[in-house]
């Protein structure tokens, strides 16, 4: 995705010659902003490093985005010391550091947004009139055309990231940008960075009706949600021109934060579908049922599972055994039925919460360590379905 390496401070390093812990610790103490790139054979790690102490590592999982390393950065120290590991270190300036990292973490606002239907002058416009914190990425048709991230600023593109090309955000570049969506279709991507500005969803108004034979209502602006319902307005006013309906929806944290939510952003959880997550779904429960299993022993999860579907089939009708339209086996769901995400998986919750009734204090509290053991390897795996379904507010007793 988007790490800046136009300042380079040194170049391939090598592991075998410096030792890769002393080397954080004396650019800890000597007050460096910016990162260091750790390379394996097959592996790259990206450490920050500022005027807070260094918080996260990220990697790439298998679609390209950066997400929470697997490892520690002990473990990176340890693997660096045992085979040999390319070490590159970069110059940023803390500022545009931490808002860089801050991006790694952004929420979806709009998602799928085709541009036969959505004009990139005008989406980077109201982006702009709206002050984003986030960033614009456009997924080129063709897959031989690299991604590009824009990164703005309050409004502003600050940075361009274009394959292996880091711009700056002048008229030149977007005009590049411009000519190649004229010669081959896209899709753009909206994100914002949590708790800061953000861009005013509007909502509430008539959409031109156009054919639209490709696109969805649930595969256009994937939305995220939350355990309690939000208090939200609805905004009317100027809407982008030919571009498609979406849905936005966002987290509430804190009072203060459901305040500002009454700016302008539309809930439209009720239109999420379960369909585009069950595989996550069945990676979720797998989890659990490793951890209880671990400590209960083979095949414990199963039947407790089942039980618990059953007692809350009354709630979750979509959930009951009996029908057979939700079934579990070894990490993989299968479900025939309608069901909004939510509902979804606030049933799944509540059965599985139902397990942990049937188990002694002492039981639950060793199956909660085994839990938090796994947890680093779940969210690197499935790091955006946590972030777009919301499951850590959802299941705050487990991912606390």
């Amino acid at each position: 995705m988007f790490w800046p390496k136009n300042t380079k401070r040194y170049e391939n390093l090598k592991s075998s010659f410096t030792n890769l812990e002393r080397l954080i610790d004396d650019l800890d103490k000597s007050g460096f902003n910016g990162f260091l790139e750790v390379v394996f054979d097959h592996e790259r790690y990206y450490i920050p490093i500022g005027p807070n102490r260094i918080e996260r590592i990220y990697t790439q999982n298998n679609s390209g985005r950066f997400v929470p390393a697997k490892l520690s950065l002990g473990e990176i120290y340890k693997k660096s010391l045992e085979t040999i590991a390319v070490i590159n270190v970069y110059d940023v300036e803390s500022d545009r550091l931490e808002f860089i990292v801050s991006c790694l973490s952004a929420s979806p606002m709009y998602t799928n947004l085709s541009s036969e239907f959505t004009d990139f002058d005008k989406l980077l416009n109201r982006l702009s009139k709206d002050g984003l914190d986030g960033y614009l990425e456009v997924i080129f048709q063709d897959s031989s055309i690299d991604r590009i991230y824009l990164l703005c600023n309050k409004g502003k593109i600050e940075d361009i990231f274009w394959g292996k090309r880091q711009l700056d955000g002048g008229k030149e570049h977007v005009d590049e940008i411009n000519r190649k969506l004229r010669e081959n279709e896209a899709q753009f991507n909206v994100y914002y960075v949590m708790g800061k500005a953000r861009p005013k969803a509007r909502g509430g108004v008539e959409y031109e009706k156009k054919s639209i034979n490709n696109v969805t209502k649930n595969n256009i602006g994937q939305t995220e949600f939350v355990l309690e319902p939000l208090e939200t307005e609805q905004e009317t006013g100027e809407i982008l021109e030919g571009m498609a309906p979406t849905e936005v929806l966002t987290q509430s944290q804190s009072e203060i934060e459901r305040e500002e939510l009454k700016e302008g952003y539309e809930n439209a959880l009720e239109n999420l579908s379960i369909a585009p997550y069950l595989s996550f779904v069945g990676a979720l429960i797998q989890w659990f049922e490793r951890g209880i299993d671990q400590n209960m022993g083979k095949n414990y999860f199963s039947k407790a599972f089942k039980k618990g579907l059953l007692n809350t089939s009354d709630k979750y009708p979509f959930l009951d055994p009996f029908l057979a339209e939700f079934t579990y086996l070894d990490g993989k769901v299968n479900f025939t039925g309608e069901a909004k995400a939510i509902e979804f998986l606030r049933g799944i919750y509540t059965a599985i919460e139902a397990v942990f009734e049937e188990l002694t204090g002492k039981e639950r509290n060793n199956i909660m360590k085994t839990l938090k053991q796994t947890l680093r390897e779940l969210e690197r795996d499935h790091h955006e379905e946590i972030e777009i379904l919301r499951v850590r507010t959802l299941m705050r007793s487990i991912f606390q």
